[in-house]
């Protein structure tokens, strides 16, 4: 199934397979002490990343409606990550 898929749609893919591992790195770290994402608002972009590569692999919506949908997504998950990168605390999971 995923041999079929166009190069692009196998880098958006592999995009929200590492936003789904970053989800799960630290997010903040301070004192030798670290929090992951999925502590907090990590759930937000790891549902997100499940949710994008489920658009990909149903291919049930045009194509139009795909692109939309991605565009959607991602432009949540980049809303998520702008509002902690200026974190003095963000650390690898985030940055």
């Amino acid at each position: 199934m995923i041999a079929r898929l166009p190069v692009q749609l196998k880098v958006m893919l592999g995009a929200m397979a590492v936003m789904a591992v970053a989800a799960f790195l630290p997010w903040a770290s301070a004192l030798g002490i670290s929090i992951s994402g999925i502590r907090g608002d990590g759930v937000i972009t790891l549902l997100l990343a499940v949710a994008g590569a489920a658009v990909i692999l149903a291919n049930r919506t045009g194509p139009m409606t795909s692109v939309i949908l991605e565009a959607l997504l991602a432009a949540v998950a980049l809303i998520v990550a702008f509002y902690h990168v200026n974190d003095p605390f963000a650390a690898i999971g985030i940055t």
